[in-house]
């Protein structure tokens, strides 16, 4: 799988996630925020 596949299937992945969100603490989220605007800076960098 390739980081775009994953970008685009995050709608996806956040969906499902939503439901864990209540679960784990904000940092866990956040961690992933900052993942996901990571890999949109790179996956911009590259076109």
């Amino acid at each position: 799988m390739t980081i775009a596949d994953i970008l685009a299937h995050y709608d996806d992945i956040e969906k499902t996630l939503c439901p864990l969100c209540l679960k784990y603490p904000p940092e866990i989220i956040s961690s992933w925020t900052r993942l996901k605007l990571t890999v949109g800076k790179v996956m911009a960098n590259r076109q």
